[in-house]
């Protein structure tokens, strides 16, 4: 005897549908599920690059932008290669010079007449250059109980290159002052764990960030606290002078920027920008405009003392996270993730 087998499925109503075939409920179940599972490895895509900014494997390609107006020149520090000279305004590559092992920091001031640059490697090794010269060597090794966010060290040098400033792990602030051909020293200890330092332009003051919500502001020469306060963001990415040293801009994870009065911590105004994380900020030398980036790959100029978007652009393949401007602010170069310069138009400040 042979035994007959039939496939029925059964619908919400009680009737039958043919052999092989689904029912209206089950297909909208079954495109329910695979939008779910779209959307979950979305979330997941977006919340993998959302936490890259925190390791050292995303540090932008592109690591620093300085405009030399004087020589009409481009300084390009980049992660893997070295330092790269570029002539303005066609970028056409002048100089190179290789470094031997990969950057976690650098800054650089090729202003004076003898150039200054500073930098720590994968090591903790943290290296002064004067002039093509090495003039100091600091290590910054982790120690157990450091929390911070320095195991490789910070370097940051004011514009005209005389103050030169690193933050080690064991969070002690070394300072080194040009006079002539030698290099005066001082370590200070603010008594905080430092996450990011930003030096302001002159060299006197120190932005620390530390405990990733609270921001001080360090008198290198007075050796205290002009103020402190804690930042809007749950977690700050990114610190930048105002040219006069009385503002502080801040943005973080929160996807908003920030503008601080730099001498009472008060907040002067807040704008929702990158919604993937913003994570580069400048300001203009004229101190009109601020430049900020972020993994939405687009930058955006805002009014600094109106604390409006003027616009924001495309151009970058990944996150634009480090700016330079030219001396009369007409000009901003982006860079990052993506280690391609791009150059925008920048219309004149009015009063």
């Amino acid at each position: 005897m042979h035994r007959r087998c039939v496939l029925t499925n059964e619908t919400p109503c009680g009737r039958r549908s043919p052999a092989g075939f689904v029912s209206l409920r089950e297909l909208c179940v079954l495109v329910a599920l695979i939008a779910g599972m779209a959307y979950g490895f979305d979330r997941l895509q977006r919340g993998i690059e959302h936490a890259r900014p925190r390791d050292f494997d995303s540090l932008p390609t592109v690591h620093h932008l300085m405009v030399d107006d004087a020589t009409r020149a481009l300084w390009v520090i980049c992660r893997h290669d070295g330092i790269a000279r570029y002539s303005l305004p066609d970028l056409e590559k002048l100089d190179f010079v290789p470094l031997e092992q990969g950057l976690s920091n650098a800054a650089l001031s090729p202003f004076s007449p003898q150039p200054v640059f500073a930098s720590s490697n994968l090591e903790g090794l943290i290296e002064i250059h004067v002039d093509g010269r090495r003039m100091v060597e600091v290590f910054s090794a982790p120690t157990p109980q450091h929390r911070g966010a320095l195991p490789h060290g910070a370097v940051a040098i004011s514009r005209d290159g005389r103050v030169i400033v690193a933050a080690t792990s064991d969070d002690a602030l070394h300072r080194w002052r040009r006079d002539e051909e030698e290099l005066q020293y001082d370590r200070q200890k603010p008594g905080v764990i430092l996450e990011r330092i930003e030096l302001h332009p002159a060299g006197r003051l120190l932005a620390v960030l530390s405990d990733r919500t609270h921001v001080g502001v360090w008198n290198l020469d007075e050796r205290a606290w002009q103020c402190a306060w804690e930042l809007e963001h749950p977690f700050c990415s990114g610190l930048a002078w105002s040219p006069d040293g009385s503002q502080l801009a801040s943005i973080g994870c929160d996807a908003h920027v920030c503008l601080w009065d730099a001498r009472r911590g008060e907040l002067l105004w807040k704008q929702a920008g990158d919604g993937l994380d913003p994570a580069g900020v400048a300001f203009s030398p004229c101190g009109h405009w601020l430049a900020t980036g972020g993994f939405d790959k687009r930058v955006r100029l805002w009014d600094a003392r109106r604390g409006t978007l003027v616009w924001e652009r495309p151009g970058h393949a990944r996150a634009p996270r480090v700016f330079a401007w030219s001396g009369d602010s007409r000009t901003l170069y982006s860079s990052g993730l993506d280690g391609c310069i791009r150059t925008w138009d920048v219309p004149a400040a009015t009063p």
